[in-house]
């Protein structure tokens, strides 16, 4: 390569044969753990920023188990597609992050890897809820309500979140594209830094600004190697490859001359590790990449839907007491899209004890009658029209078991027992029976 700059005599400025050939395959053997690292801080700031997490022993562990699962999609994801030294590694008292490296790396594999992490992410946490609404467990709520967000707030389009990375290998020869890409982002944390007045969100906007920069210098320096035929699968290989590897140097010591003073081997070696990946990769085609952009964007509404309508929903309960004859009684209060959808008593034990209601969207109109017992489902549950006429019922023996269900349609009454039931229904059935007792969770939320 020539460069129109002073000319400068590499092998002066850093030992190619003796140091940095050493240096480049002892790195070489290690695993390139910091994008992974950087997105689980970011993600970890932002959930305890929010408040959403809180110290609680509880809480946390849901969070490890979900930055788990979804570090575990793309372990999975990088074994299936054939990746090279694939590891997931252990934060303490966080979670976990994955790493590793494709020998014949391409949008397309790319594109898989950053959506297995999300996509499997936003299904888990529709099941979740699914449960929860079976079981009225808290922390399967909590679950469902971390996992949707975190994996709808991944695949936004930021750098260095899994979209962010999506989008950008689709672009990945357009450097300007990219610088401005990249921009985005650090103004996305920059907002969020001033709107939260959170000097860390503040902190990781600057070194993304700073990153966005060194990226976009190293992307010309690619740019200009990839015109010069200068290629390689691996920083192994290249080093075995001396004078090509001394034309990388000197690129790098024109495009960032502060990490060769003094010489710092580990930042050399994660600019060559780049600019090796940058220059193996096969970029997606047009047809390709208009498929690709498609497949994320029908993603991120769906997955956006997902959290919106989970959020909007704002789930919670409280108890509140009502003078009776004389006696206080506490009724549990559901509450879903800011109205009341459920109100029963509860004993002394916060469980569930005696009749409830459940009204619709007009909360004068009840739409169910139901009863417990000391927590557990019991006798005859009436389903109701908008006018108020019975369309069903389900029979409940004294520990909480449904032992028949009777439906009314175009006038004849249909009795079936749980075995005749479909397979979801008899399964929901059959879950809902093993949550019980079910209790008042009002102490959980912010509400009471």
């Amino acid at each position: 390569m020539r460069d129109p700059r002073q000319p400068v005599n590499i092998d002066a400025v850093i030992d190619i044969e003796q140091y940095l050939i050493p240096e480049l395959r002892k790195l070489e053997t290690g695993s390139a753990k910091s994008n992974s690292l950087l997105l689980l801080i970011v993600t970890l700031v932002l959930f305890f920023s929010t408040g959403m997490i809180s110290a609680d022993v509880g809480d946390i562990l849901v969070l490890v188990a979900v930055l788990f699962f979804h570090e575990l999609g793309h372990l999975v994801t990088m074994k299936l597609l054939r990746y090279n030294d694939v590891k997931m590694f252990f934060i303490p008292f966080f979670g976990a992050a994955v790493s590793g490296k494709s020998a014949n790396d391409s949008a397309l594999k790319s594109c898989l890897v950053s959506m297995s992490g999300p996509l499997p992410g936003i299904i888990l946490g529709v099941l979740l809820y699914v449960l929860f609404a079976l079981t009225k467990n808290f922390y399967l709520f909590k679950a469902a309500q971390v996992t949707l967000l975190l994996n709808a707030m991944n695949i936004l389009p930021i750098m260095p979140l899994d979209g962010g990375r999506y989008v950008d290998v689709l672009f990945i020869g357009n450097k300007l594209f990219r610088l401005l890409f990249a921009l985005f982002g650090v103004s996305i944390f920059l907002v969020l830094a001033i709107a939260s007045s959170d000097i860390i969100l503040g902190l990781f906007g600057v070194l993304a600004l700073v990153g966005a920069i060194n990226n976009f210098k190293l992307n010309s320096v690619a740019i200009g190697l990839k015109k010069a035929g200068v290629r390689f699968g691996s920083v192994q290989e290249l080093t075995n490859c001396v004078n090509d590897l001394r034309a990388i140097t000197t690129a790098l010591y024109y495009t960032f001359p502060k990490i060769f003073k003094p010489i710092s081997g580990a930042a050399i070696y994660r600019y060559i590790s780049e600019l090796v990946n940058t220059l193996k990769f096969k970029p997606a085609g047009i047809p390709a990449k208009i498929g690709l952009m498609l497949v994320y964007l029908l993603t991120v509404l769906v997955s956006i839907m997902c959290a919106l309508f989970f959020t909007a929903m704002n789930y919670h309960e409280k108890v509140v007491s009502i003078d009776s004859n004389g006696s206080e009684i506490k009724y549990l209060q559901r509450y879903s899209f800011n109205r009341k959808g459920v109100e029963v008593p509860i004993d002394e034990n916060l469980a569930l004890n005696g009749k409830g209601l459940a009204f619709g969207s007009d909360t004068t109109k009840i739409t169910d009658v139901f009863y417990y017992a000391h927590g557990y489902r019991t006798g005859t549950w009436i389903k109701l029209d908008s006018l108020g006429d019975t369309t069903g019922l389900d029979f409940y023996s004294e520990k909480g078991r449904l032992d028949s269900s009777k439906t009314l349609k175009d006038g004849v009454w249909t009795c079936r027992a749980p075995a005749q039931f479909p397979f979801f229904k008899r399964l929901s059935a059959e879950i809902s029976f093993r949550s019980q007792p079910i209790k008042s969770l009002h102490r959980h939320f912010k509400a009471d």
